[in-house]
């Protein structure tokens, strides 16, 4: 494990653990049950994870379609790896939402 960030609970999912990782992943943790409630691959080592909280849904969907309406409150996760690339990604559910 290379990186930790404390994940409140989002949308009475719980409170979670997102770890990065030298075997490539980016995984997040349940807190309640210690199960991985997903996994993100990357092309390297993560090296960074960072979680937002109280972002717009509109303002994250902005980020990938570059519209959005404003429909409530979400959390991003971004994490950094060694091939240089910082991603987004909903906390929530770990859909990629873009890539800087």
């Amino acid at each position: 494990v290379t990186a930790l960030a404390f994940l409140p609970s989002i949308g009475g999912a719980g409170p979670a653990l997102a770890s990065g990782s030298a075997d490539n992943t980016t995984r997040v943790w349940d807190l309640r049950t210690g199960e991985a409630r997903y996994v993100l691959q990357h092309p390297k080592t993560v090296f960074a994870v960072a979680v937002q909280t109280n972002v717009s849904r509109g303002a994250a969907l902005a980020d990938s379609t570059g519209s959005g309406s404003s429909t409530g409150v979400e959390a991003r996760l971004a994490t950094a790896c060694w091939d240089g690339a910082i991603r987004l990604f909903s906390a929530a559910t770990g859909v990629h939402l873009g890539t800087l």
